[in-house]
């Protein structure tokens, strides 16, 4: 038999009265027991933040050295061809040093301006007013044209189209360099940083090219 029953079967063995009276102290203790709340244990939050607190700082700790031992390498534009139609070429009084030093752009330049009999600077500019190449063209003391253009080693342009299929290749000073020569016109190119560098020159000299690739480049390390 359970408890509960068993306590009934007491309570109906009482006199009236005092079964009336039990009734009433049971009923009294059960509204008491519901008018009393139940208090509620505050979660841990300072014990858990100190728990959890040495596990974050090392995975912090853990990304940061990531990052440093395996830094994201840099992104690499992708290649772009600019057609004739795509550019506007114009003639600026600028010279070449001093488009790269307004612009901040770490570019190989000649000191030739005040060798040469003739010089002209060309800039070659989308709508956007971006500028993809920059020509320098001159005639030396000895009467040779020589024409300088730069780009960006990611880009061509249609009016460079006599360098893609320089057949011969050389080392220059520790950097290589493709080349070729057509009667007395010789054509050279190389990337050196983040630009791509192409010499035309008409000469008596056999690759005379290769002599102004040598002039322009920094001695190697």
């Amino acid at each position: 038999m359970s408890l509960e029953q068993d306590f009934h079967n007491f309570i109906e063995a009482q006199e009236p009265e005092a079964k009336q009276r039990g009734i009433e102290k049971v009923m009294a203790a059960r509204a008491t027991m519901e008018r009393t709340p139940i208090p509620k244990r505050p979660f841990p939050w300072k014990k858990l933040v100190a728990i959890t607190a040495p596990s974050l700082t090392a995975l912090g700790v853990g990304a940061i050295l990531l990052v440093n031992l395996f830094p994201t390498a840099p992104i690499e534009e992708p290649p772009r061809y600019c057609a004739s139609g795509d550019y506007v070429a114009s003639l600026t009084a600028q010279t070449l040093q001093e488009y790269a030093a307004e612009t901040n752009q770490d570019i190989l330049t000649f000191d030739w301006y005040t060798t040469s009999d003739y010089d002209a600077h060309y800039k070659y500019a989308l709508s956007s007013g971006e500028v993809v190449c920059f020509t320098e063209s001159r005639i030396t003391f000895d009467g040779d044209p020589v024409t300088f253009s730069v780009t960006k080693s990611n880009t061509t342009i249609e009016d460079l189209s006599n360098f893609e299929n320089l057949q011969n290749s050389t080392t220059v000073d520790g950097y290589s360099i493709s080349y070729a020569t057509q009667n007395r016109t010789s054509y050279a190119s190389f990337v050196y940083g983040k630009y791509r560098y192409y010499l035309q020159a008409e000469s008596s000299t056999e690759n005379y090219v290769l002599e102004l690739a040598e002039i322009l480049l920094p001695d190697s390390e």
